[in-house]
């Protein structure tokens, strides 16, 4: 994996582990095997465009400043999308939170995963179920993933629901994927939304929030978009 990769999914990393969320860590896309082939990358061509934003200052949560081409996150409060108050104490999925996470100029992260999920349909592991289940109005499809015999590891999504938007095409737009059992009980259940700035493909958008906030996904989305256009 190139450097530039490797230093965006060590990141991803580092902000979901900031948030203390362990489940969130489990969804994130590991690394392609260095051997991989072509036939493992997504076959959708990736804009490496990079994309200049100017977010406030007091936003930033890692690294540092916003740079185009290198990858940058916050948390928000929702609904209101202003900054969650520093110091405020913020445990697995936080009630009233969404993480961000805007990254430019890298292979698309939400291509790999519709791949990966693509390749995984195609080459059936007896540890998974998947099956089709009727997909949202703004969604072109939908899968339940059922972990046959989930490990006793702490924190592991058990069982997810897969959504995927696509064009008349194929080509993905987004992709999300929502816990729906852990193995710890006590964990609050995500998900993790992977998309592009509305106009703006070169701009990707990840979003993490807790699963109770699924049905207000659209007022999620909506409100991000209108943020992320103010910062132009």
């Amino acid at each position: 994996m190139a450097a530039p990769e490797r230093r965006a999914a060590l990141f991803a990393m580092a902000v979901l582990a900031a948030l203390g969320s362990a489940p969130a860590l489990a969804q994130l896309p590991a690394a392609d095997p260095p051997s991989a082939q072509p036939s493992f990358r997504p076959p959708w061509p990736d804009d490496l465009t990079t994309v200049p934003l100017n977010p406030p200052r007091e936003l930033t949560l890692l690294p540092g400043p916003y740079q185009p081409g290198l990858p940058w996150g916050t948390r928000l409060r929702y609904p209101v999308t202003t900054p969650w108050p520093a110091g405020t104490p913020c445990g697995n999925w936080c009630n009233g939170v969404v993480m961000l996470e805007l990254i430019s100029g890298q292979a698309s992260g939400m291509n790999r995963e519709v791949w990966r999920f693509r390749r995984a349909l195609a080459q059936p592991d007896p540890r998974y179920d998947r099956k089709p289940i009727t997909p949202p109005p703004d969604y072109t499809e939908a899968w339940e993933e059922v972990t046959r015999d989930p490990p006793t590891t702490p924190h592991f999504p058990a069982d997810s629901r897969i959504f995927i938007r696509t064009d008349a095409q194929g080509v993905p737009s987004e992709f999300v994927r929502c816990t729906t059992r852990n193995t710890s009980p006590e964990d609050v259940l995500g998900c993790t939304v992977r998309t592009t700035l509305d106009g703006t493909p070169g701009l990707q958008v990840t979003l993490v929030y807790a699963a109770n906030y699924w049905p207000e996904r659209e007022e999620i989305r909506a409100a991000v978009m209108e943020l992320l256009e103010s910062w132009r």
